[in-house]
């Protein structure tokens, strides 16, 4: 009897899914690949600069938040605008090793509750290093006309999106960017 209830408890054990926490280099947030959490691996990046000077940095400050009184397409003639962010996702490179991935993103409020509905992006690998790579939702070409990927901008509201931009829902000034990774 007492190696049965042994063999149902391991059974049991082996039969629950387990989160398994990986920690990133910095950032804030979550994310979800093949049942494990990696742990701040977002950070907000802002555009400086113009022509060849452009480069993205990261927001040091809380992002922007667009107003529940702007229109539902207000980002479109924002394009180029210090409030249309690029996420970075640094992420450990035993686990990452596609070039692009695409991640299914919401916010949440600081009590882990949705803000929002989730918007899929792909993110492009840039680059990467012994122990991390870094995707990006949004690549800088050589001029205007040769970006590819999704701008972010967050928003008290739900708004659509557009084909270079998604609009994330903030519940309120203080929020985490969750995301899963779904193309595997």
């Amino acid at each position: 009897m007492k190696y049965l209830i042994l063999v149902f408890f391991s059974i049991m054990c082996f039969a629950c899914t387990t989160v398994y926490e990986v920690p990133c280099k910095s950032g804030h947030g979550y994310l979800y690949k093949n049942e494990k959490e990696f742990v701040c691996p977002f950070e907000i990046l802002k555009l400086i600069g113009s022509g060849e000077e452009r480069r993205f940095i990261v927001e040091e400050k809380n992002p922007t938040i667009l107003a529940d009184d702007v229109g539902e397409y207000f980002p479109l003639k924002r394009r180029n605008a210090p409030f249309a962010y690029n996420l970075s996702m640094s992420v450990p490179k035993e686990y990452f090793t596609e070039e692009q991935y695409t991640v299914s993103l919401w916010t949440e409020n600081i009590n882990f509750k949705p803000c929002g509905e989730a918007k899929e992006t792909i993110f492009y690998k840039v680059t990467e290093n012994d122990d991390f790579v870094e995707y990006r939702s949004y690549i800088l070409g050589e001029v205007y006309t040769e970006d590819y990927g999704k701008k972010i901008f967050f928003g008290s509201k739900e708004m659509p999106s557009y084909d270079w931009y998604h609009v994330l829902k903030v519940c309120d000034g203080s929020f985490y960017i969750k995301g899963e990774i779904i193309n595997e």
